[in-house]
């Protein structure tokens, strides 16, 4: 969550990078089925990030909204 974030919140907040990767989500050797579904940019770097810690990419599926880069 990078915007203000409700009273009481307390999930993660900021943008997704190796660390809440690594916390949040399960180990590679776990083989996890994962699904992200997003802005182009939240999605790029969700996936990327997962594949670099060892992630199988067939087994990342995902979904983009908004603008595409280039």
């Amino acid at each position: 969550m990078t915007r203000e974030a409700p009273t009481g919140w307390r999930g993660y907040r900021g943008r997704i990078d190796p660390a809440l990767l690594s916390t949040a989500g399960w180990a590679a050797k776990e083989q996890p089925l994962t699904y992200i579904c997003g802005p182009t940019a939240l999605v790029e770097t969700a996936a990327a990030g997962l594949l670099a810690q060892g992630y199988d990419a067939g087994r990342v599926r995902t979904e983009r909204f908004g603008g595409t880069w280039v």
